[in-house]
């Protein structure tokens, strides 16, 4: 019988865990906390190798999740005994833990099964009327405001000194559906600069947001689960995941090391529209890598 994991409602929450689960050939029934925005089952949906099913609970809360992470008395996966238990790494790594060891005794997948492949099709026909196609992640006015970072003003700061150097590259602008305020602000800029080329997907389903970011040129995302995802797929493309600063101890604590090391992950604490430009334009040489 599969075991039961009730685990935290965030899709990062969740592929922390599944990077390191996934290799004991287990199979899960996961529970997630069901207060809005249900974000997190739709990872678990994308993943049938492991997961046998999720579901939302609303009696669940992250704050007994955190304070009754199993990981807290056992180190080692295999040596738990339960057959239903709370699982959480978000404390080890904000605390500056390396996710290997969270439980020592399985190893991180850098890549996992997901099973997307019914949207390809779909994404390369839309993108094919583009070229140089830059990804862009603001989340919602609410989280945003939150977290302290840019509002549609400084992003579209950072659009207009990339299109200044290549006027070829189109805009995506990616979002789920609770994302629609800033992703929206941000597309009326757009829209009244008739010169600079973008496309909307936002509202779109998570497996079709996957394939996307497989065939973006390169992509900047606020502080989410999705430059987490970015980075276990099969194929990678390069990108920026901005931080808050309360989060620093995490950068470069679960992500494939070697990715971070050659630029080809950019952890970035939140900073002004012109230091990641200058970043990306002459550090990391982004227009010598465009068409």
């Amino acid at each position: 019988m599969s075991k039961q994991v009730i685990v935290p409602p965030g899709i990062g929450d969740s592929i922390w865990l599944l990077q390191l689960l996934i290799n004991t050939k287990e199979r899960f029934n996961f529970v997630l906390p069901g207060q809005p925005p249900q974000r997190g089952k739709q990872v678990f949906d994308l993943l049938p190798s492991i997961s046998d099913s999720c579901i939302y609970s609303l009696t669940e809360r992250y704050r007994t999740i955190k304070d009754y992470n199993i990981q807290k008395r056992y180190k080692r996966y295999y040596d738990i005994p339960d057959t239903i238990f709370y699982l959480s790494a978000n404390e080890c790594l904000e605390q500056g833990n390396n996710l290997r060891d969270f439980f020592i005794d399985l190893p991180i997948a850098y890549e996992l099964p997901w099973q997307t492949s019914q949207f390809k099709d779909q994404v390369t026909r839309d993108l094919s009327q583009f070229k140089n196609c830059i990804g862009i992640y603001g989340s919602s006015y609410s989280t945003s405001r939150a977290w302290g970072f840019w509002q549609e003003d400084r992003w579209f700061e950072l659009i207009k000194k990339i299109h200044k150097i290549n006027k070829d590259v189109t805009f995506v602008i990616i979002g789920a559906e609770w994302d629609v305020n800033l992703s929206d602000a941000l597309i009326n800029l757009l829209k009244a600069d008739t010169s600079i080329s973008y496309f909307s997907t936002v509202g779109k389903e998570l497996g079709y947001v996957i394939e996307l970011m497989k065939q973006l040129d390169y992509a900047f995302y606020f502080p989410s689960g999705l430059p987490i995802l970015s980075e276990t797929l099969d194929v990678k493309t390069d990108c920026v995941m901005f931080y808050p600063p309360g989060l620093i101890k995490m950068q470069t604590m679960w992500c494939d090391y070697q990715r971070t090391k050659n630029n080809n992950f950019k952890e970035c604490q939140f900073c002004e529209p012109e230091q990641i430009f200058d970043w990306v334009k002459n550090h990391y040489k982004l227009f010598d890598k465009l068409n």
